[in-house]
C-alpha cells in the first residue's frame, strides 16, 4: 500500500511509506519536484535480515529505513570538515567541496596530506526520524557525492577523538588509525570514485558501537590510501540529494507521529488594538490544542549609524572647479552632521584627484578632507586610477602617499593598518553599537598579493561585520568591468568577486565608484559561494554637471532595530536628494539590536479560537512601541508579525 502526502510549501515533499512486514522495509524518505532543481536520491538497500528467529520474528518485525541528511526533516547534525596539513590551522566547515588525498614528493620533508571528517549527531532518541535505542540496527550506509575520478582506496574509519566545525589539523595533529584518534580497522573500504555520482560506505559497525552509548558518536574519518585523491561534496552544498547521508535500516516499528498543525496567532481587526496598552489577539489551532501565548514589546528604537561615501571627487580639484568650495564644502558638511547623523565612518570610493602627477591636485585634496581627520572621524582614503600617475594600476602613487601617509592614521585607535609603505590598501577596526566592523579598502585594480592579504585579513577577522570598498568593481549597468587602464586583468573586475568578495559570509557590502558610462549608480545583491547575499552598489557622480558631481555623496544609515541599511544621495552643495531607485533604496542587513524585545506576560491554555489579552503597563504617552506574540501548543511554536501602536 502506498500512501502520499503533498505539501506546496515550502517544497514539494512526497513521504512514501512502505509498511509490508515480510518483504519490505518501511521507508521514510523525500522527493522533490523540479523547481528546486533536486533529483530522487538514490538508496542503498540490502533486504537481507540475519536469520536470528530468537530476535526477529517475520510476522511481527516492522524494518524501517531512516535517512539523516542537512535540511532534511528538520534535522541539521550533520558536521563536515577537511584537515589540510598544507594549512595545518584552516577551519574548512564553510567549504562546499572537501578533499582526502596523500600528496608524496620527493622534494618536500613531508607527505602532504588532507583528510575529511563527517559526524552525524543526535541520531538516536524516541523522536520522529530518530533512531529508537532499543531498536535492531540490521544496516547502515554513509552515503557521498564525488566530484571527479580517482583509482585510489578510501576508507571510513570510526572516530574516537572529539572534534567539531573550528577543529584544525594542529589541533589533531592529523588522524591516525591507531586506535587511538580513529579505529584501526575501518568500517568499509570503497576501491575507486567515478565522478558526479554518490559512493557509499558500510558503516553498520560503527553504528552498533554507537547505540549503547550515543555520547560516544564521533562520527568517521575518511582518509585516503594512496596520492589519487577523492573530491566529495559537503553538507553546504545547495543540492539535498548531494549532502553527505547516513542511512539506517531498523528492525523495530519507529514511534508514530501523529501530524501536529502549527497554531496560528492573528490580530483581530481593531485599529486601536495597543492603543491603550491592551495587547489582543487570537489563537488558532487546527488541532484545538490548548495553547499558551506570549506577548513580547519594546519601545521602538529609531537609533541609527551612518557611513558616507565620497565617490570620485577628481573633478573638485581642478583649476575651474576649485574655487566653487564644493570639495571642502563635503567635508565641513560631513563634521556639521557628524552628532545628528552619528557619523562614525567616511569611505573615499577613489579617484580623489583628476590627475595624480599634479601637487596642486594633492593640495587640495588634503585642504578638503583634513577637515574630516582633524575632527577625528574614521576615515579611509582608498585610491582610484586618477590617482596614480598616468592612470593605470601600477602608476607611481608618491603623491598620495606624501599626502595621506600611514603615519597620518596610525595613532588613531580604529586604524587597522596597511598593505604596503604606499598605504593605499588599508583596514579599519570599529566597534558601533553591538557589532564589530572591519572596513576594508584596496587600490585599483589590486595584484593578487592585494587580494590574498585582503583574504587573509577577512579570515582572521571572520567574527567582525565587514565591509569593502574598491574604486572599479561593478560599473553602472551591473557589470564587473574596470576599463582598459586595469590591464593586467584585461579591464574586467570580475576576480574580486570571484576571488575576493564572493568567499567570505561576514562580507554583505561591497561598494565602488569609477563609472559613470550611464548615470553613475547601481546596486544589485548577489549571493557569494555559500548562498549569502552580498549588496553591490556603485556611485560614480562627476558626469553630474554644471559642477563636477555637484556635491553629491552616499548617505549609508544603518538601523539595528530593523536590521536594514537606508541609502540616500545628497547634494551637500544644491542641499537637495535624488531620490530615483539607484540613489534611494533600502537593503536588508543584519546586525545586533541594543533594544531586544523582551516578554511582557503569557496568557495559559487557550482555546482554539479565542482571544488572549494582555495589559502592558508602564508605557509613555506620545511613545512608539512594537509588539509581537508567540503561540505555542507545547510541541509547535509560531510568531505573529511584529505590530506597534503609539501611546
Amino acid at each position: 500500500m502506498k500512501t502520499v502526502l503533498t505539501l506546496l510549501f515550502p517544497f514539494l515533499l512526497i513521504f512514501d511509506v512502505l509498511s509490508r512486514c515480510d518483504d519490505s522495509p518501511k521507508v521514510q524518505t523525500i522527493w522533490v519536484d523540479d523547481n528546486t532543481g533536486m533529483g530522487d536520491f538514490e538508496e542503498p538497500y540490502n533486504s537481507s535480515i540475519p536469520d536470528d528467529s530468537d530476535k526477529y520474528d517475520p510476522d511481527k518485525c516492522v524494518r524501517d529505513v531512516i535517512r539523516f541528511a542537512n535540511n532534511i526533516n528538520g534535522y541539521h547534525g550533520c558536521t563536515d570538515i577537511e584537515l589540510q596539513q598544507e594549512f595545518p590551522d584552516d577551519a574548512t566547515a564553510t567549504d562546499v567541496e572537501l578533499m582526502t588525498d596523500q600528496v608524496v614528493d620527493e622534494d618536500i620533508p613531508y607527505t602532504s596530506e588532507a583528510q575529511i571528517l563527517i559526524a552525524m549527531k543526535n541520531i538516536f532518541g524516541y523522536g520522529a526520524y530518530q533512531i529508537p535505542p532499543d531498536a535492531r540496527i540490521t544496516n547502515a550506509w554513509l552515503t557521498v557525492y564525488a566530484t571527479d575520478e580517482s583509482d585510489c582506496e578510501i576508507a571510513a574509519h570510526r572516530m574516537l577523538a572529539d572534534w567539531n566545525a573550528d577543529t584544525t589539523w594542529n589541533m589533531l595533529g592529523g588522524v591516525s588509525t591507531n586506535d587511538v584518534e580513529a579505529v584501526a580497522v575501518a568500517d568499509d573500504v570503497l576501491p575507486e570514485a567515478d565522478a558526479d555520482r554518490s559512493h557509499t560506505f558500510d558503516v553498520t559497525a560503527s553504528l552498533h558501537a554507537w547505540q549503547e552509548n550515543p555520547d560516544e558518536n564521533r562520527g568517521w574519518a575518511i582518509l585516503n590510501r594512496c596520492d589519487d585523491g577523492w573530491r566529495i561534496l559537503s553538507s553546504e552544498t545547495s543540492l539535498a540529494e548531494r549532502r553527505p547521508r547516513l542511512t539506517v535500516e531498523v528492525c523495530g516499528a519507529l514511534p508514530e507521529v501523529e501530524p501536529n498543525m502549527p497554531p496560528k496567532v492573528l490580530k483581530p481587526d481593531s485599529s486601536n488594538n495597543g492603543q491603550n496598552g491592551v495587547l489582543d489577539v487570537v489563537a488558532v489551532d487546527a488541532d484545538a490544542d490548548p495553547m499558551n501565548v506570549t506577548f513580547y514589546g519594546r519601545e521602538k528604537n529609531s537609533d541609527f549609524w551612518t557611513l558616507i561615501v565620497l565617490s570620485d571627487t577628481q573633478y573638485y580639484t581642478m583649476d575651474s572647479e576649485w574655487d566653487k568650495g564644493v570639495f571642502p564644502g563635503q567635508t565641513q558638511w560631513i563634521v556639521d552632521n557628524r552628532e545628528a547623523l552619528n557619523i562614525q565612518m567616511v569611505l573615499s570610493a577613489g579617484d580623489i584627484t583628476e590627475d595624480g602627477s599634479i601637487e596642486e591636485h594633492w593640495a587640495r585634496a588634503d585642504t578638503a578632507l583634513t577637515t574630516l581627520i582633524d575632527a577625528n572621524i574614521p576615515y579611509m582614503p582608498t585610491p582610484g586610477d586618477h590617482d596614480h600617475v598616468d592612470q593605470w594600476e601600477d602608476g607611481s602613487l608618491s603623491l598620495f602617499t606624501s599626502t595621506f601617509p600611514e603615519s597620518r592614521f596610525s595613532d588613531d585607535p580604529w586604524w587597522g593598518g596597511a598593505y604596503d609603505y604606499s598605504n593605499s590598501s588599508h583596514y579599519v577596526l570599529l566597534t558601533i553599537g553591538l557589532d564589530d566592523y572591519i572596513f576594508i579598502g584596496l587600490d585599483f585594480c589590486p595584484d593578487d598579493d592585494e587580494i590574498e592579504w585582503a583574504n587573509e585579513l577577512l579570515n582572521e577577522y571572520s567574527d567582525r561585520k565587514a565591509i569593502f570598498i574598491t574604486h572599479g568593481l561593478m560599473d553602472d549597468t551591473g557589470d564587473f568591468y574596470a576599463t582598459s587602464d586595469c590591464g593586467r586583468h584585461d579591464s574586467e573586475s570580475f576576480f574580486i568577486w570571484d576571488e575576493l568578495v564572493s568567499r567570505h559570509d561576514n562580507l554583505n557590502l561591497a561598494l565602488a565608484g569609477h563609472m559613470h558610462r550611464s548615470d553613475g549608480e547601481y546596486q544589485r545583491t548577489d549571493d557569494n559561494v555559500n548562498g549569502v547575499p552580498v549588496h553591490l552598489a556603485t556611485s560614480d557622480y562627476q558626469g553630474r554637471t554644471p559642477d563636477g558631481g555637484n556635491g553629491l555623496l552616499r548617505i549609508m544609515k544603518f538601523f539595528p532595530a530593523s536590521n536594514e541599511i537606508r541609502v540616500q544621495t545628497y547634494s551637500t552643495y544644491y542641499d537637495t536628494f535624488e531620490t530615483d531607485e539607484d540613489s534611494e533604496f533600502t537593503l536588508p542587513y543584519e546586525m545586533t539590536d541594543d533594544n531586544p524585545f523582551v516578554p511582557i506576560g503569557t496568557v495559559t491554555s487557550v482555546s482554539n479560537g479565542a482571544h488572549a489579552t494582555w495589559q502592558w503597563t508602564g508605557l509613555k504617552p506620545g511613545a512608539t512601541y512594537e509588539w509581537y506574540a508567540v503561540v505555542s501548543d507545547g510541541v509547535v511554536s509560531s510568531a505573529s508579525p511584529v505590530w506597534s501602536f503609539i501611546r
